[in-house]
């Protein structure tokens, strides 16, 4: 929180053109200070919140946890200790724990449930919440402050926001990254961005590297023919939710998701499967569909990036060549991180 307040909100936006500039291209600064100008007097009171925000007690314990997530449709939650907040407990943060289950040869892969590999996990039925959460700090801020604070939060690769009252002594709401981005995609002038864009000829392949990078490259991509517990692992080694799912050439044709998680956890589907059919029939897809995931070529823009994940609600969008096969990603943190 005090890391938070430093600097007065009309600091920021100052601080984010210009402090940054050094060698920067003026036009790439010139578009961010556009974009970031329209955020500043934004305050978080001023937006329509939730206000029943969910809160895990630490006694509580992670089986019912997991439940009350899966039941609120959320992917993580603070858990809080004596009106102290002492971590997030995230669905993300579970799943090797339920792979380690799955190899054991005492458990029935088929019959099984997701949720009962996960459940009789020794580290979810011995530790306790608390012990569960200690990986992710929950951080605030108060609603009286711009969204451009709650970016500042989001930017470091948080997934939630608390928003407190004046005092910092009421959680009054909480936010995710996605909520963030459909509020702040909302705010710009997608025309006047496409017009920066045009007369200073800014594509993707100028946002490739630091200091305003926000396509990440090389990608980890997966077959479509390996096993979905295999890329669950990959998924959980590599600590990312999203994977390129490519087939026999290389193409993308799917791709993995924390949402993927939650839904293994709500259904019964095989990780025997291969990850292609699993992904399809845990999102009840078809297999005609040809493209379920959104991308784009280096040679687009920002502006086209924005609208496709306003339009499409996914947290990150793939960078393909002509032949479909992914080149880099760019997900909404680093677009958080661009603004940051």
């Amino acid at each position: 929180m005090a890391d938070l307040e430093k600097k007065g909100d009309e600091k920021l936006a100052e601080e984010h053109g210009s402090e940054k500039g050094g060698g920067e291209s003026k036009a790439i600064t010139g578009l961010r200070e556009y974009l970031v100008s329209r955020l500043k007097d934004l305050r978080i009171s001023e937006l329509k919140l939730n206000r029943k925000p969910i809160v895990l007690d630490s006694k509580t314990d992670p089986k019912k946890a997991i439940e009350v997530l899966l039941q609120n449709k959320v992917m993580a939650a603070p858990v809080a200790e004596n009106n102290q907040f002492v971590g997030v407990f995230d669905l993300r943060d579970c799943i090797k724990y339920a792979l380690q289950m799955y190899h054991r040869d005492t458990v029935d892969k088929i019959k099984s449930k997701a949720m009962e590999f996960l459940t009789i996990s020794p580290h979810i039925a011995t530790n306790s919440l608390k012990y569960l959460s200690r990986m992710r700090t929950f951080e605030m801020v108060k609603e009286s402050e711009s969204i451009l604070s709650v970016i500042r939060v989001l930017a470091k690769g948080a997934h939630i926001v608390g928003i407190t009252n004046e005092d910092g002594k009421k959680l009054e709401s909480i936010l995710t990254q996605g909520e963030v981005f459909q509020i702040i995609s909302k705010c710009w002038e997608m025309e006047k961005i496409v017009q920066i864009e045009k007369d200073s000829n800014i594509a993707l392949s100028e946002l490739t590297k630091d200091p305003f990078k926000i396509v990440t490259t090389p990608v980890v991509t997966i077959s479509c023919q390996i096993k979905a517990y295999e890329a669950f692992e990959k998924m959980s080694t590599s600590n990312l939710s999203g994977l390129a799912v490519v087939d026999k050439s290389g193409a993308i044709v799917h791709n993995t998701s924390a949402t993927d998680i939650k839904l293994w956890l709500l259904n019964s589907n095989s990780l025997d499967d291969t990850i292609e059919h699993f992904l399809i029939n845990v999102r009840k897809l078809s297999l005609l569909e040809k493209y379920p995931v959104t991308s784009c070529h280096l040679t687009d823009t920002l502006s086209r990036v924005i609208a496709k994940l306003q339009a499409t609600k996914f947290h990150r969008i793939w960078i393909v060549d002509d032949h479909r096969r992914p080149t880099g990603v760019c997900a909404i943190t680093d677009i958080f991180r661009f603004l940051h």
